[in-house]
C-alpha cells in the first residue's frame, strides 16, 4: 500500500475510495488488474459512498 496516496485519500475524505483501496491490497489478485479497473474500482466506490 502507498501510505502516501492513502494519507491523501483521507485527507481529502474520500471515504469510498479509501475503503475500496484497502480492499484492493486485500486481493490476491489484484496484480492481474489494470490501471483502468482499478482506478474504476476505486471511483465507482467514491461515488457510491
Amino acid at each position: 500500500m502507498n501510505q502516501h496516496n492513502y494519507e491523501k485519500m483521507v485527507t481529502l475524505r474520500f471515504q469510498g475510495m479509501v475503503k475500496a483501496y484497502e480492499e484492493q491490497n486485500k486481493l490476491e489478485n489484484v496484480t492481474e488488474w489494470s490501471f483502468e479497473e482499478r482506478l474504476a474500482h476505486l471511483l465507482d466506490s467514491e461515488f457510491d459512498s
